[in-house]
């Protein structure tokens, strides 16, 4: 029974990710308040969550403000501009949906498929921003051959989120209780669950390195295609 509360332990490693996951929900929720910085709060979420994931020794608070401070231009950025498209569409295809007069249904088609294409993006955008300090053109470059090579992976992260929102949206009893949940831990849980899948598609030679002693990032992540001939030419 003793070995249940070592602090080494499975169930207590395995509380203290748990902790750790309602902690960062709470900050992702705090800091997520003004929307346009959304962006920098989603690197910020990422950075914890993959530091769960991959076992690695986790300090939420300062690990979140250090990746939310440092990926906050590049975020905001395309966070920015992706809202503010996002938000355009939404109210255009309400108004198709509401039959207000002049609309099509036909209207929705393009609506849906550049509104697939930014989200597919988004996907892996703030993920590989929040562990490699690429420029936002070549997280960009990274993120469409990601989403395009792992079109699966990229497919699957895609129906969770948008089976989470349209359970939010419909309203009713699942909504509340997906609602409540999503306050408690329901934004670190899926995070989560996406870095799960999203961690197999990223190469192994991109991964960062971290320097203690002087206390940054020293990051090598070349594009995903370079990464990609250098394997074939090693097979």
């Amino acid at each position: 029974m003793n070995s249940f509360f070592e602090l080494n332990s499975p169930a207590s490693k395995f509380l203290t990710s748990v902790c750790n996951l309602i902690l960062v929900n709470l900050i992702f929720i705090i800091t997520s308040i003004p929307l346009v910085t959304i962006g920098a709060s989603l690197c910020g979420l990422y950075k914890v969550v993959f530091e769960i994931l991959n076992k690695e020794e986790v300090s939420v608070v300062k690990d979140y403000f250090k990746e939310f401070k440092r990926c906050f231009l590049k975020a905001s950025m395309i966070w920015i501009p992706m809202f503010i498209i996002l938000a355009f569409f939404a109210l255009e295809l309400y108004w198709v949906l509401s039959g207000m007069t002049g609309t099509s249904g036909w209207m929705v088609v393009p609506i849906v498929l550049v509104a697939v294409l930014i989200i597919s993006l988004a996907i892996y955008y703030f993920p590989l921003l929040a562990i490699f300090d690429n420029t936002p053109k070549e997280t960009i470059v990274n993120s469409i051959l990601l989403s395009v090579g792992n079109f699966p992976t990229t497919i699957m992260v895609f129906i969770i989120h948008l089976v989470t929102f349209i359970i939010l949206a419909r309203g009713g009893m699942f909504s509340v209780i997906l609602g409540s949940l999503m306050l408690f831990c329901g934004f670190s849980v899926i995070a989560f669950i996406c870095a799960f899948f999203l961690r197999k598609t990223i190469p192994a030679s991109t991964k960062l390195e971290y320097d203690d002693n002087e206390d940054h990032y020293d990051y090598t992540h070349p594009h995903i295609s370079d990464v990609a001939d250098v394997e074939d030419d090693e097979d």
